[in-house]
């Protein structure tokens, strides 16, 4: 059935650090130029409430800075800062602006621009729809077995601390990347990357820019359908489309220019997005072996949630033992520091795409680099509550229920009503 959702059925809180916030300032100075605001915005990306933001205030687009992106299809709230020239100038940052879709709340001024690390965690609000009985008491029952026991406290590392009093219940949930993550993946056809690490340039580009995906939209829609019609007749398709960022590839092709010179003419962003995502692909397909094999000679600990980007592996909390509940996983990336079980997990998962780890890098192109970073295996949600089920105003004879919680930033929402069985 078709499930009716509002904005506010997903809501998200950004909530900024201590120090964050007892540092902005009431008025601009010499030092202070940054306004700080509180942006809420429905049904918009983080980038378009920011060049929103930036043209009321007659700034550039990218002159308006976020501290994290927020999901376009929520109501949310989070911080973004824009820098004036010099203190006489701030009389025109306004202390409210309204615009489509968006409201910036002025908080005060700040010595510098914000970044990822003012934000301590970000609390949901989630209603869930279309609840038959039967999967309203399997959330109920996924929650209680992934509760933390009573007195176990979340490591430092792992949550941060809340301004708001600590609730009892703390979910532990293997800490996947959310499937949002994977946009580059098109209609089950593979991800760009996993091409780019074989050379296989034209393929990744095919994917990227001529592979038409449901929820493509405006001019993505209308290029990606005709680069799909047109592929290989690149004047022919510069002919049947107007100009956008997706165009510069072809118009590399028509001018004679390789396929790697076409898929380096791709912005930044895109080429980032993309090994972003296989990187975390491969973080989540090890994840899932990881744990499966831990817990293989007690096969009723763990919860099996089948997804379109693979199966996610979650735990009955009381049985996760503490060297995996506080294990840093690199993420996969040519030189990573492996070891132990976490090595044989992306050594099985490379191994399954005939890939060894030195082969994370793109042959011929400086960047996008495969990232350094790593990730928790786990992560708490804390401040976890469950509504009792009620009749869904939306869905006649379902049910709908809320769930509440706070994650630490790079954790996904969508990944722990994926362990809730949702």
């Amino acid at each position: 059935m078709t499930i009716r959702r509002v904005p506010t059925d997903f809501r998200v809180d950004e909530i900024a650090t201590a120090a964050f916030r007892e540092s902005i300032r009431p008025a601009a100075d010499a030092r202070t130029l940054h306004a700080i605001y509180r942006l809420e915005k429905t049904s918009l990306t983080t980038p378009e409430a920011t060049a929103r933001l930036a043209k009321s205030l007659a700034l550039r687009a990218g002159e308006v800075v976020h501290a994290g992106l927020k999901d376009k299809h929520a109501f949310t709230t989070q911080h973004v800062s824009a820098k004036t020239r010099d203190p006489a100038a701030a009389d025109r940052f306004a202390p409210e602006i309204t615009a489509p879709g968006l409201r910036a709340t002025l908080l005060g001024w700040s010595d510098a621009p914000i970044d990822a690390s003012i934000i301590e965690s970000n609390h949901f609000e989630i209603v869930v729809r279309a609840l038959t009985r039967e999967s309203s008491t399997r959330m109920s029952r996924h929650a209680a077995a992934l509760t933390l026991p009573s007195g176990i406290v979340p490591t430092p590392l792992l949550i941060p601390h809340s301004p708001r009093p600590p609730a009892a219940t703390s979910l532990l949930v293997t800490n996947y990347f959310g499937e949002q993550r994977f946009g580059s993946a098109r209609h089950a056809q593979g991800l760009a990357a996993a091409h780019l690490v074989r050379a296989e340039f034209e393929p990744a580009l095919r994917l990227l820019i001529a592979t038409p995906a449901r929820k493509d939209t405006g001019a993505r829609r209308a290029f990606t359908r005709a680069a799909a019609t047109h592929w290989g007749h690149w004047s022919n398709l510069l002919a049947a489309t107007e100009p956008c960022s997706l165009r510069h590839p072809i118009e590399r092709l028509a001018a004679g220019g390789t396929f790697i010179d076409a898929f380096a003419a791709l912005p930044m962003i895109d080429q980032r997005l993309c090994v972003d995502a296989y990187q975390s692909w491969l973080w989540n397909h090890a994840a899932s072996d990881l744990v499966r094999e831990s817990f293989a000679a007690d096969p009723g600990a763990t919860l099996d949630i089948a997804t379109d980007h693979g199966p996610l592996v979650f735990v009955r909390a009381d049985a996760v033992p503490t060297h995996l509940a506080d294990l840093i996983a690199p993420l996969p990336r040519k030189g990573a520091p492996l070891e132990g079980g976490w090595s044989r997990a992306i050594e099985n998962v490379l191994a399954r795409e005939g890939l060894a780890l030195d082969q994370l890098e793109i042959p011929s192109l400086r960047r996008p680099r495969f990232d350094q970073g790593e990730r928790p295996l786990f992560v708490r949600a804390m401040n976890f509550t469950l509504s009792a089920p009620a009749p869904d105003e939306f869905a006649k004879g379902r049910l709908a229920r809320t769930a509440c919680f706070d994650l630490p930033s790079g954790s996904y929402a969508t990944v722990v009503l994926r362990a809730l069985g949702q």
